[in-house]
């Protein structure tokens, strides 16, 4: 008995008659009417192959008849869906994070919307897509946008699939411009320091130093609720962050589950957060908040940040080189590799590693001294 062909396969049989094996399937025309196509060959390994080959071209052929809507259209409603999936099933790691999602539509709208949005998803190619991305690589040479933007539709491409819009996801393989990553600039020790004793009078110094000493994102440490801190065995716990959506701070969950995470405090911090909290008087459950008792935006702790380099003089530095700075201390110091990825909050060692850890001037400087007078003591050689 031969075996059963799974579904949307046709079928196989060979006929004695003409001594060549015959592969049948059904198509579909414009109007939606069914017909049979047959094909012949002399083994049934090639009748198979010609069989799979028109089934596929048949496939291809009926997506091609359905009427689909424009990536505008069809980009809005992923969009929709995709927020409305958060709202319903926020813990769902499956699902995109709001502040993904704003991401994702704000690369779409600037880079490829402009030329494909009024294209229908069914005839848009891989050569659209890749002539979009690199116009807009020539005009702002952001190769990280070209990504985020490949990225984006291809999210958007997925769900039509899913939908069965189209039968393949034209964003699959779109080469990208190739990316140089820049080595990001740390503060020396002395410029931290500076740093941390300008902040001697700020009411939020205790957040500074909490992202100065312990790596965080600039959402968690503004996301940390009174809860959240373990005054008796000096721990803070990062369950939360603060995310800015549609121009407004809001809390969501950690940006991937490795974010969340307990980390260790030096016991006189844990004295400065317990007394800043013990001197707020307000209900509210986060540590650091408004007067309003509403979370505080990232862009707002930027212009105090901003405050505090220039009040100490020193050169101004994005707020997440601190994150960098404090990965780079921990490399430094002998820490390994996982309990430095743990401590980060990274779902990638290779993260910590290539992206977070810098070697400082100074590193350079204390390693080529120690390694001659190591190779001089061992040669023989006097200075």
């Amino acid at each position: 008995m031969s075996k059963r062909r799974s579904s949307g396969t046709g079928s196989l049989v060979y006929r004695a008659s003409t001594k060549r094996w015959e592969g049948r399937y059904s198509v579909y025309d414009e109007l939606g009417v069914k017909h049979i196509k047959t094909v012949t060959a002399k083994t049934k390994k090639e009748a198979d192959e010609k069989l799979m080959k028109c089934i596929v071209e048949a496939k291809d052929k009926a997506f091609s008849f359905r009427k689909c809507e424009t990536l505008k259209d069809y980009a809005n409603y992923w969009e929709s869906l995709m927020i409305k999936c958060q709202e319903m099933y926020p813990d769902d790691p499956t699902n995109y994070k709001l502040h993904t999602i704003e991401t994702y539509m704000y690369a779409l709208r600037r880079v490829l919307l402009p030329e494909l949005g009024n294209q229908r998803i069914n005839q848009i190619t891989k050569r659209d897509i890749r002539l979009s991305i690199q116009r807009v690589n020539n005009r702002f040479g952001n190769t990280r946008q070209c990504q985020i933007s490949r990225d984006a539709i291809s999210a958007v491409m997925k769900l039509a699939i899913e939908e069965e819009k189209i039968s393949d996801n034209p964003a699959l393989g779109v080469i990208l411009p190739k990316y140089t990553r820049k080595e990001k600039e740390i503060w020396s020790d002395q410029e931290l320091k500076t740093s941390i004793q300008a902040t001697k009078d700020e009411k939020l110094r205790p957040l500074y130093l909490l992202i100065v000493t312990c790596g965080l994102r600039r959402g968690e440490a503004l996301g940390l609720r009174k809860s959240d801190c373990d005054f008796k065995n000096n721990f803070i716990h990062i369950r939360q962050q603060v995310v800015i959506i549609n121009n407004k701070p809001m809390i969501t969950t950690p940006k991937t589950s490795s974010s969340i995470r307990d980390i260790p405090i030096t016991k006189s911090l844990s004295c400065l957060l317990q007394k800043f909290i013990n001197e707020d008087t307000s209900n509210c459950e986060l540590v650091f908040h408004t007067t309003s008792n509403a979370p505080i935006s990232p862009r707002n702790f930027e212009r105090t940040y901003k405050a505090v380099v220039k009040k100490a003089n020193i050169r101004y530095l994005p707020p997440h080189s601190l994150r960098h700075s404090f990965c780079t201390d921990l490399c430094h110091s002998g820490v390994d590799l996982k309990t430095n990825q743990v401590l980060m909050g990274h779902s990638d060692p290779n993260v910590t590693m290539k992206v977070y850890q810098h070697v400082s001037q100074q590193n350079k400087i204390d390693a080529s001294r120690m390694i001659a007078e190591l190779r001089g003591s061992k040669l023989g050689i006097s200075y």
